[in-house]
């Protein structure tokens, strides 16, 4: 399945967490997705702990830069507080250390000259004395509290006289890699990994409807449900991603390097009213901007011939008389969930239907039989807001002057407007007088 859906693998030397963390500090990657706090240890600088429970919901990330500037605590810190908390390496930690006193005691920055020396020395055993003087030098503040970091002193602490363990902390900071391997089929390796990464591939679906087809037994049409409530969002926001990069590339192009060609002359104003058409997009039915990370996002419903021409990728090598038995269609239905919208999406359906009268098409306002058809699951979609300005700027600002329009509240008042996208406003000439 991952040959099909083109993505790339990479072998780990030892943790996974540590070959991941190398990976996205080197660029490779934008983020590591784990669940495992190790990583930030390794040095990632970016994770994704958990994907949303629900559809279109923002993805949260942890940055590495933002806990430093939340907590005041660095990677440095963070190895510490492993070390006396406890981790996967060591997973008892120190007795009567917990997570607060741990990040207390890391408050203190007695490691960092010790550490600071690690990054520098690579994986080469360092003055056991250097590592006495942290072990003193913690053991006297557990006693004494002489930095007022601690809200009080821990006399019943006793710190493992082999801490820290000197093999854990370099672990941490030189982790074993595959990617630093000075060896050439390891480099060479690792530049095809990063033009891969770099160039968007397709999925091959037709190999890989049939692969899931035969391997989970599906029927035809219920794969190609699967597939359209699965895949088909995922299919059209890398659709509209890659149009806008490709149109962005090209006019952003010198005007030396664009060849002037006879169509320059001619025909312009046409040429310009075909740039703005949206054959992908029917309407757009709704706006919002998502808090946490300033990110703005328009409702959009795409017209069917893009779900037409999906099932068109996917259908070649279905065989549609396969696993329809009543036996093997009973088994599939106990087995399997129905398809459904997230309650979420059903409920504000309901309200977007009174608010979707912009666009190049329109239809009544009914109810929308999500039940009848795979592409009424998947019409309506939230996709970035820049990506629609690049392509559809004309019906972006058609939906905002809408939006503007004054309409009546509760109690007489205007309703507040929450766009983000707002026309500028009609010059006002102003007579001065003399």
């Amino acid at each position: 399945m991952i040959k099909f859906f083109r993505f790339s693998l990479w072998n780990a030397y030892g943790e996974a967490e540590a070959e991941c963390a190398l990976l996205q500090r080197l660029g490779f990657v934008d983020a590591v997705y784990t669940g495992d706090s190790d990583v930030f240890l390794f040095g990632a600088r970016r994770v994704i702990r958990q994907w949303p429970a629900k559809r279109y919901e923002a993805v949260p990330v942890y940055d590495i830069t933002w806990i430093c500037d939340a907590t005041s605590l660095d990677r440095s810190d963070l190895i510490l507080i492993a070390l006396l908390h406890g981790s996967d390496y060591d997973t008892k930690g120190t007795r009567g250390i917990g997570i607060n006193v741990a990040a207390q005691l890391a408050q203190c920055h007695f490691h960092r000259g010790l550490f600071d020396d690690i990054q520098i020395a690579g994986r080469a055993p360092l003055d056991d004395e250097r590592v006495q003087h942290l072990f003193d030098d913690l053991t006297y503040e557990l006693q004494h509290n002489s930095t007022r970091n601690m809200l009080r002193k821990h006399t019943g602490v006793v710190l493992d006289p082999k801490f820290p363990d000197f093999s854990i902390v370099v672990d941490f900071i030189h982790p074993l890699t595959n990617i630093e391997k000075n060896d050439p089929s390891i480099l060479e390796a690792a530049k095809d990994l990063k033009a891969n990464l770099d160039t968007f591939h397709e999925p091959d679906w037709q190999n890989l409807a049939n692969f899931a087809q035969h391997t989970f037994k599906w029927p035809a049409d219920y794969l190609l449900k699967r597939f359209t409530s699965l895949l088909f969002p995922g299919f059209m926001a890398n659709r509209m991603r890659r149009r806008t990069a490709i149109r962005s590339s090209i006019m952003s192009q010198p005007s030396s390097q664009q060849q002037t060609t006879i169509d320059d002359y001619f025909h312009s104003g046409s040429r310009r009213r075909n740039v703005d058409k949206p054959s992908e997009i029917v309407r757009l039915t709704a706006v919002k901007v998502v808090p946490e990370g300033a990110l703005k996002q328009y409702r959009v419903e795409w017209h069917k011939s893009c779900w037409e021409h999906f099932i068109t990728l996917i259908k070649p090598r279905l065989d549609f008389d396969a696993y329809n038995t009543p036996e093997e269609t009973s088994v599939l239905s106990q087995q399997q969930q129905p398809i459904m919208l997230d309650d979420d999406d059903d409920e504000e359906e309901e309200r977007l239907i009174e608010e979707d009268e912009v666009g190049f098409s329109h239809s009544q306002t009914t109810k929308l039989p999500y039940k009848k058809e795979p592409f009424d699951l998947v019409k309506r979609q939230w996709i970035d807001a820049d990506d629609v300005h690049r392509k559809y700027s004309s019906l972006a600002l058609k939906f905002q002057a809408k939006k503007r329009k004054p309409s009546s509240a509760k109690g007489g008042q205007p309703q507040q407007q929450t766009s983000f996208l707002v026309l500028p406003p009609k010059r006002i000439r102003s007579s001065t007088a003399h």
